[in-house]
């Protein structure tokens, strides 16, 4: 491969938007003002130890992102730890089933 080549390929890359958007409790707000439709998974790493969750997850947002002239919805996730309270009250606002202490 020409080096102009791979170039363009690092370029192009490295602006393609990922396809799950991970949150914070900082980041949460303005993720919500920026995809008005936003589709967020609540979850605790703990729970979802040994299932494909968070990997079938992913498959589905690069599906939506592919498509995204059809979609206009965003796919994101929040890890929800028990030593964060931010978090933990932003899942129970939303209306996470099964966030509990």
């Amino acid at each position: 491969m020409a080096l102009p080549a791979l170039v363009g390929l690092c370029a192009a890359t490295r602006l393609q938007e990922p396809g799950v958007l991970p949150l914070t409790g900082a980041t949460f707000a303005s993720a919500l003002t920026d995809h008005p439709l936003l589709f967020v998974l609540f979850y605790n790493a703990e729970r979802i130890q040994g299932t494909h969750l968070l990997t079938n997850y992913s498959l589905a947002a690069d599906e939506l992102r592919q498509a995204h002239n059809l979609v206009k919805v965003k796919l994101a996730w929040l890890e929800v730890r028990w030593d964060d309270a931010e978090r933990v009250a932003i899942s129970r606002r939303f209306g996470a089933a099964r966030v509990d202490t």
